[in-house]
């Protein structure tokens, strides 16, 4: 849980407990764990968060326009921000690419990709200024002694930005991200994450999706990557569905 004093909070549910209709918990059978803070300043409230099952990882975006990426890895000892010490959960990084104007980080999402230095990883990140930014998670990561995990060589932005804040991020497969924003425009862009030199590759505009006449609200992607289904103030949500594109060109 992502929450607006600034902690990120763990909710774990005991082992015999079944999601679903009728299913009765008692709070006390909740185990809540407050992750620390990495800074000595205050925490600055969490708009956003990801959660990445593979890489065992928390991403969160802030008001003040941080992005903190954290480690829920329980079986191994990561170098923790907030404490100098290796432990099992813990801020492993902290990026912000707002400095310039102190917008705040309004939306956030993990993508990956397929490159020719394996399968790489990536944050991405939406602002309130309808920027939206990109960063490799060092490939190193995990034999830094330093935490070191978002290098500035590896930051790439997306053009054109959104006209006010970007809403909401998902990811397709391989790369492929979809931003919403204020200004009712659903866009993909297409990351080159996993490259030695990223600033030679820039991310590449492929299409915009209008129609909203007022706030889209947030967007998501099936497990197959070919459904996109967004919802906005209007009171509709909208599937994009893709699959029936390609059911078309096999009939073909």
């Amino acid at each position: 849980l992502g929450c607006s004093d600034g902690f990120l909070r763990i909710v774990t549910f005991p082992q015999d407990f079944v999601f679903g209709d009728g299913a009765d918990l008692d709070s006390q059978d909740l185990h809540v764990t407050v992750v620390p803070h990495w800074s000595e300043q205050a925490p600055s409230p969490i708009l956003s968060l990801d959660v990445s099952e593979e890489l065992e990882m928390v991403v969160t975006s802030h008001v003040n326009g941080n992005v903190c990426l954290y480690s829920m890895k329980e079986h191994e000892d990561v170098y923790n921000m907030a404490s100098g010490r290796r432990e099992h959960v813990g801020v492993i990084g902290v990026w912000n690419p707002f400095t310039a104007d102190e917008s705040y980080a309004r939306s956030v999402t993990f993508t990956s990709k397929e490159s020719l230095h394996g399968h790489k990883h990536a944050v991405v990140v939406g602002g309130g200024n309808g920027e939206v930014w990109v960063n490799d998670i060092y490939p190193e990561y995990e034999e830094s002694n330093t935490g070191e995990v978002f290098v500035d060589e590896y930051v790439q932005k997306f053009e054109p930005n959104h006209v006010g804040p970007v809403i909401s991020l998902c990811s397709r497969p391989e790369g492929l991200i979809v931003s919403v924003g204020h200004d009712g425009m659903l866009r993909m862009t297409q990351t080159w994450i996993g490259l030695k030199n990223p600033k030679k590759a820039t991310p590449w505009p492929l299409y915009g999706l209008g129609g909203y006449k007022k706030w889209i609200g947030s967007i998501c992607v099936d497990d197959e990557g070919k459904r996109l289904i967004s919802d906005g103030m209007d009171d509709a949500v909208i599937v994009h569905d893709f699959s029936a594109y390609e059911k078309k060109e096999e009939k073909q």
